[in-house]
């Protein structure tokens, strides 16, 4: 399920939305994500809408947090096995620009500290994920597994791509032959 919240919202033109205090909370009975961003505004294509597509052709946000966790079965439930869709929705973000990017953890690994993050990405529910040339520069961070940290005072750029793959089949270190970077 995903729940959208937010502060304030408002579109100056048909297809832009600008959002304050963003907040999405999605959870399946396997993983949870949420995302938020002081400030956002997004550049919809309409149109594609009619087609089970939710494409945002630009993204601008700051003040981002960004968190995912795998649950263990005593949380979630049992995974609920649901057959694919015919016409599955497709969600795609062309290009992102992320400023002031505050903290992000997937499951235990942490980084926390001050990075801008440009680049897109590509998700369908019938399985197919990919990441566009992504970039994160780090202005200064710190990086931690668990309660130990690993480094502090970071600087750097990181550029990345995910392949497109299917994300039933290929999960965690699974997903690293499709993975590319410097």
């Amino acid at each position: 399920r995903l729940k959208i919240s937010y502060q304030s919202a408002w579109t100056p033109l048909p297809g832009v939305v600008r959002v304050r205090g963003l907040r999405l909370d999605y959870s399946t009975a396997i993983s949870a994500w949420t995302a938020s961003a002081r400030d956002a505004t997004g550049v919809i294509i309409m149109p594609e809408l009619l087609l089970k597509r939710f494409h945002v052709a630009a993204l601008w946000a700051s003040g981002v947090e960004f968190s995912f966790a795998r649950l263990p079965p005593s949380v979630g439930g049992p995974p609920r096995r649901r057959g694919t869709p015919s016409w599955p929705w497709r969600i795609r973000n062309s290009s992102a620009h992320l400023d002031e990017v505050e903290s992000v953890a997937v499951n235990d690994n942490r980084f926390r500290g001050s990075a801008t993050v440009t680049g897109g990405f590509a998700v369908s529910l019938d399985g197919h994920a990919e990441v566009h040339r992504s970039t994160a520069d780090v202005q200064s961070g710190l990086f931690s597994v668990g309660d130990r940290e690993l480094a502090r005072a970071v600087r750097g750029r990181l550029r990345a791509r995910i392949e497109p793959f299917n994300y039933r089949q290929f999960r965690g270190r699974r997903v690293l032959p499709f993975a590319s970077g410097s």
